[in-house]
Order: C-alpha cells, then sequence, then structure tokens
C-alpha cells in the first residue's frame, strides 16, 4: 500500500524528502557552530594565562651598588652579598658576589674573574666549556662581542647551573659566571644576573 502511494504522489514524497534533508543541514550546522564556540574558549583562556605569565615574571626596579673593577664598571642589587677580601686580594680582578635567593639550598654565586690573555685564552676556555656539552651562543658584553655559555653539570648528586659570559678586552679575558645549586632552572635568578650583565660597563 505504501508503494502505491508513493507511485501515485512522487513529488509530495520527493517533497517531504528534501524538507527533511534540509532540516537536518540545518541542525547539524548549528551543533558544529557550538562545537566551535566551545573549542575556542580554551584557546582564550590559554591566551589570558600567557598575559598573566609574562607580567609576573618582570622584575621590578631594584636598589643597587656600583663596583669598579679592573677596567669595568658593573651594578648589582643591594641583597647581594659582595665578598670584599678577594676583591682586596686580586686588586680588581676577582668579584665575588652572592645573591639572595628563597631556597637556600641553591648556593648560588656569581663572579667576575679577568685573567691575563697571556695565560688563559679565550679559546681555551670556550673549549673547555663545549667540551663540559655547554650551549654556546654570541652576544655583546658592554659593547664588545661575547660568548655566552649555558649548561649544568651534576657534582655529587646535586645539578649545578651555569651561565657564564667570555669576551676579550684589552689583553684580557673577562668570565663573567652565575652558578647556583638547584634541581630546576631558577628563572628569577637568572633574569637579575641577564640585568647585571647588561650593567656592565667597559672602560
Amino acid at each position: 500500500m505504501f508503494k502505491n502511494y508513493i507511485r501515485q504522489h512522487p513529488l509530495l514524497v520527493s517533497l517531504v524528502l528534501l524538507v527533511f534533508i534540509v532540516l537536518f543541514g540545518i541542525v547539524l550546522y548549528f551543533s558544529s557552530g557550538n562545537t566551535t564556540t566551545e573549542q575556542k574558549a580554551p584557546v582564550q583562556n590559554i591566551s589570558v594565562t600567557k598575559t598573566i605569565s609574562k607580567s609576573r615574571s618582570k622584575l621590578p626596579n631594584i636598589p643597587t651598588k656600583t663596583y669598579t673593577g679592573n677596567n669595568y664598571n658593573v651594578s648589582y642589587p643591594q641583597t647581594w652579598t659582595e665578598d670584599t677580601s678577594a676583591i682586596e686580594s686580586t686588586q680588581g680582578n676577582l668579584l665575588y658576589l652572592q645573591p639572595d635567593v628563597s631556597n637556600s639550598n641553591e648556593e648560588a654565586h656569581v663572579a667576575v674573574e679577568i685573567n691575563n690573555a697571556e695565560d688563559t685564552t679565550l679559546a681555551s676556555m670556550s673549549a673547555g666549556l663545549s667540551f663540559l656539552g655547554f650551549k654556546k651562543v654570541n652576544t655583546i658584553v658592554g659593547g664588545v662581542a661575547a660568548q655566552k655559555f649555558t649548561g649544568k653539570v651534576t657534582l655529587s648528586q646535586k645539578i649545578l647551573h651555569n651561565t657564564i659570559y667570555l669576551f676579550p678586552y684589552k689583553d684580557q679575558v673577562y668570565m663573567i659566571k652565575l652558578s647556583y645549586v638547584g634541581s630546576s632552572y631558577d628563572v628569577q635568578l637568572e633574569q637579575e644576573f641577564t640585568q647585571f650583565v647588561n650593567t656592565v660597563i667597559l672602560n
């Protein structure tokens, strides 16, 4: 009977099928639109999270002290402790500082060491750090071309993080180094050290 009805009213049946297909298409369109909206929401949350993390990572302006060494000046945070005995014994060729860190187990220190280029060459120091597997990039310190090395070494089950700048100046090799013990990379300490290096003025 149903087959006979289809034969007698083919146009009506076709119209009903067409309406059904259109309705089905509309339902799919709106459901896919809702899915797209739901997928966009996490992306917006991610961008907000990134903005917050960036603002938190910025360091505030902090009071500094200025040190005058052998052919250079540098400024460092007042919270860092200066080892004056090492400075006096080397006549400005070694500046040894201990940053104030939140974790007392980090054992952090910053040093500026100056060596005579005839005794310690830049090539030998660079080769030694590369041998240890440190990553090297070219940069600028005080307007002079420099090499920056980053890497970590495990000593007695402790991880020693190192960031080292090497550059030649007036027949001497300058090494500016940050070292600290810690299980993870200290973002704030590394940023403070970068600011410290950026204050170097060669004269």
